[in-house]
């Protein structure tokens, strides 16, 4: 009976893992179009070189210079578009399923592993950011790959081979992951905790070169990297994201409400959850499984709740945000997906007797299995994050079928400031979209805001004249008109065209026919 019920247990996990792979696998083989956040990145693949990448990037954007040199090396071998520049966040969002199916095997019966398993497999948040051109899927798998290595150190302190490892990883990880650092912090203390209480010197000569090997690479990244991004970065504190992420320590009183809040909101959503209190199961349940594993297990439940910990005290240093989103938490998803798991193991056995119990993990297992299924539905009948992205898409491609090869394309926003025309970073990721599209799609030449009364005439091909009309800005329909005007003179009447993106973008083509000789 208790062999037939684990092989039953094993086949379920098989089949979520299985159903949470084939997610991933149509959310990134749908080739959803780009969106602003992911084409703040991108398009700093598209103007830069290896050296380049080391300078503060466009759009004030913080990813680490690992995973920018990574996305280059995949660019510059399989070209731009949108398969390519996501192709290593999809790997790293497949290795981490594998990754914590392993961990959660090795740390957990084999109930309270299908449980976080199948928690993991039916959240959202780790599939979406796995088909996006941004670090965070990077940040899960690190966490991941630390985590696993300091279990399998924990339980031989003595290899000299997976110190190597870890030291090597933890090092390098630092480049690759922002928030890694919270996790080789918490892997720090749990290893010098463990050679005091073993009185080993050489454990305590390896927790000291650990540290030390962690202190240079975090010195020297962020010196070197991360403080010129942060000072670039100056619009970076008025957005919601960082405005919510620190505790309010100028005023304690409101401390308690903020820890509910943020614990209770989409920092915690596995497998489901969102903001002002969505989250609330999922927080009752990892609390229920921190209390087991403290019961249980408690080297495994500092690993994974001491990066929070560290992570709270650089947000109380205003350093890098606490919870306001999952995104930027992503790297505690396999802590809170095993302690759920373990929460809701823990529940229902204590809720119900042993064959109900049984019954109720295989009910809770289905009913994950349904929630990957209507992710995978939602993401088939709507593959786009909004209509204006796709439309943005679809009408560049329009007119790049329409380009003839000596054809030329003019921008009337410019990559840089100037005085007749605005700049496309001016408009925000819907501009910066614009742009990625209009960079990769574009048969012919393009020139953005080239100065409009130096144009050479082209009388033998047709020149485009292409205006986005976005967010963020007021219009300054002025300098239209005028650069307009500027190239009727040389070139002669436009036709004119206009595409709709939604009720408030939109692309306007003027097209200056070409003249035979």
């Amino acid at each position: 009976m208790k062999s037939a019920i684990r092989a039953r247990i094993f086949r379920m996990a098989v089949v979520l893992v299985a159903a949470n792979l084939a997610w991933r696998a149509v959310r990134y083989f749908l080739a959803m179009p780009i969106w602003g956040d992911e084409a703040f990145v991108a398009d700093n693949l598209l103007s830069r070189g290896w050296s380049d990448m080391v300078r503060p990037l466009e759009y004030g954007q913080f990813v680490p210079l690992l995973f920018m040199w990574i996305e280059l090396g995949i660019s510059k071998v399989l070209g731009f578009s949108e398969c390519a520049v996501r192709l290593f966040p999809f790997l790293c969002g497949l290795a981490s399923m594998l990754l914590l199916w392993q961990f959660a095997a090795r740390t957990l019966d084999r109930r309270a592993a299908l449980l976080a398993i199948g928690i993991f497999a039916a959240s959202y948040y780790p599939v979406r950011h796995a088909a996006e051109v941004k670090p965070y899927a990077g940040d899960l798998l690190a966490a991941l790959v630390l985590i696993h290595l300091a279990w399998s150190l924990y339980q031989r302190p003595g290899s000299a081979a997976r110190w190597l490892c870890l030291i090597v990883l933890t090092a390098a990880g630092i480049w690759f992951s922002y928030p890694s650092v919270f996790v080789s912090g918490a892997i720090g203390l749990f290893m010098l905790g463990l050679a005091c209480r073993s009185r080993s010197k050489r454990l305590l000569a390896a927790c000291c070169l650990y540290g030390a090997v962690l202190a240079a690479s975090f010195a020297l990244m962020y010196l070197t990297y991360a403080r010129p991004q942060r000072e670039a970065a100056v619009w970076i504190t008025d957005i919601p994201t960082w405005k919510s992420a620190f505790p309010p320590l100028a005023q304690p009183w409101r401390l308690p409400l903020w820890l509910l809040d943020v614990h209770t909101g989409n920092m915690l959503a596995y497998p489901v959850g969102g903001k002002y209190g969505g989250s609330t199961l999922t927080l009752l349940l990892v609390l229920v499984g921190s209390v087991a594993a403290w019961r249980r297990c408690r080297p495994v439940l500092w690993l994974l709740l001491g990066p929070l910990l560290l992570n709270f005290i650089a947000a109380a240093m205003q350093c890098y945000p606490y919870g306001s989103s999952a995104r930027i938490s992503l790297y505690m998803a396999p802590a809170f997906c095993w302690l759920a798991g373990l929460g809701l193991r823990t529940a229902l056995a204590a809720c119900l007797r042993p064959r109900a119990a049984v019954r109720g993990v295989q009910i809770a297992a289905g009913f994950l299995l349904l929630i990957v299924l209507a992710g995978i539905a939602r993401d088939l009948m709507q593959p786009y994050k909004s209509l204006a992205d796709r439309n943005n898409r679809q009408t560049i491609r329009l007119l790049a079928d329409q380009a003839k090869p000596h054809d030329r394309w003019i921008v009337f926003q410019g990559l840089r400031p100037c005085d007749y025309a605005p700049e496309i970073a001016s408009y925000g990721g819907f501009g910066a979209r614009f742009r990625f599209y209009v960079s990769t799609l574009a048969p012919v030449p393009v020139s953005w805001a080239p100065p409009p009364d130096h144009l050479p005439a082209n009388p033998a091909a047709t020149t485009w004249f292409i205006v986005y009309r976005g967010y963020y800005r007021s219009f300054p329909e002025q300098q239209v008109v005028e650069y307009v005007k500027a190239l009727t003179t040389r070139l002669g009447e436009p036709d004119r065209q206009t595409y709709i993106l939604d009720d408030i973008e939109r692309i306007e083509v003027y097209r200056f026919a070409g003249q035979a000789p």
